[in-house]
């Protein structure tokens, strides 16, 4: 498909240019002069994005659903290059930083040599134009309808029955989960590829109730501190300087609406949150937030919160899970493979890489043939919904 608005919105090519660096001074320095270089070249790695703005080989375009009025989606495609389309691919991010849409890049370039076209946007929060000032904007509910939105604007209602494969990580993941228990993506779906995340319903289990698991409860802690009041703010800008400059972000205020995700995850019922306890080793401890103050000022029962909207079994396309056992935000073990293994009905795989939670990110997963065992399990998942399909 061509990444064009069926809403007849004129697309113009996003720009690719990037901010200049300090240059190198070529007169002598005053002591000022020294002290006002010194934080010109600290400030030019402040809010450098984990990614390009526009990957290679990926043709990037804003896109406006008709839905969502004022909201432009920055977002990438690449077409089938085999001289056939076999379906449409949908991408989603999650807590990846600004551009994230360009984590999807190597993928992309697979599944066009496979036969189909995808297309990945940075969503509500990262793209600029499509970042409301407002808390509840960020609801699951909001984000998982944003799923159809920006899949329809694209023009993938057009063909193969309006449905798609979707492909997910991290909170996008989750995102994808939720969609499935509201009910559409139930309908839409041709397969689903989750990365990072196990079935929803398997993660909320493990982390609050009767059968919680403590390693995945002391795990969860970060997201106590993630869900804070102004979390990028607090304790001296402690989140801001610990994440947002690594994310892309050079503002607390525009990397807030990120977390605020974490927040919609709770407030929808989509996500359990873990009883507060202790961080132990957790990354938890290693945010300068302590239990103390994450305990006067977190907005949530101290006993934890229940996930209220279950996605419950899937039988209507299949499923691939993949984790990194490196993973130290959300546990990857053949225990939570096995538990949602027992929630897919229909083909299930999965894939455990010896990476982190960033498992096909080539600076945080170098080796080639790790990503690969999870991209080669996405395209053989999609395949599988294709011919199911057939």
């Amino acid at each position: 498909f061509a990444l064009i608005s069926v809403d007849s919105v004129l697309l113009h090519p996003l720009l690719t240019a990037s901010l200049p660096l300090p240059q190198k001074p070529t007169a002598p320095l005053t002591v000022m002069g020294v002290f006002i270089f010194i934080v010109s070249m600290a400030m030019s790695t402040l809010g450098t994005a984990p990614y390009p703005r526009c990957p290679d080989g990926i043709t990037c375009s804003p896109l406006s659903p008709s839905d969502l009025p004022g909201m432009v989606f920055d977002c990438a495609s690449v077409s089938s290059t085999t001289g056939s389309v076999l379906g449409n691919v949908y991408l989603m991010h999650g807590d990846d930083g600004m551009y994230a849409k360009g984590m999807w890049a190597e993928t992309m370039l697979q599944l066009a040599s496979s036969g189909y076209s995808s297309l990945a946007c940075d969503q509500r929060g990262y793209s600029p134009n499509a970042s409301p000032d407002d808390y509840a904007a960020y609801n699951y509910d909001v984000l998982a309808s944003d799923i159809l939105s920006i899949t329809n604007a694209a023009g993938f209602n057009a063909s193969f029955g309006g449905k798609f494969h979707i492909v997910a990580h991290d909170q996008g993941a989750r995102i994808v989960w939720h969609a499935i228990a509201k009910g559409p993506g139930r309908d839409k779906f041709l397969s689903f590829s989750s990365l990072s995340i196990p079935h929803a319903d398997v993660f909320s289990d493990n982390v609050y109730g009767a059968a919680a698991d403590v390693a995945d409860q002391t795990a969860e802690q970060y997201l106590r501190q993630l869900t804070l009041p102004n979390s990028t703010t607090v304790n001296r800008n402690t989140i801001f300087s610990a994440f947002c400059g690594e994310f892309g972000f050079t503002t607390p205020e525009s990397c807030q609406k990120t977390f605020w995700w974490y927040n919609g995850a709770v407030d929808a019922g989509a996500m359990a949150m873990a009883p507060l306890m202790p961080f132990g080793s957790s990354i938890a401890s290693k945010v300068n937030i302590p239990f103390e103050m994450v305990k006067n000022l977190t907005q949530y029962p101290l006993d934890g919160v229940p996930q209220t909207v279950k996605v419950g079994e899937v039988a209507e396309f299949p499923v691939f899970f993949a984790c990194g056992s490196a993973d130290t935000c959300d546990l990857c073990t053949n225990k939570v493979v096995q538990q949602t293994a027992a929630l897919i009905k229909s083909n299930f795989t999965s894939a455990i890489n010896s990476c982190g939670h960033k498992l096909i990110n080539p600076s945080k997963c170098p080796d080639a043939s790790e990503r690969y065992k999870v991209i080669d399990g996405i395209i053989a998942n999609i395949v599988s919904g294709t011919t199911s399909k057939v």
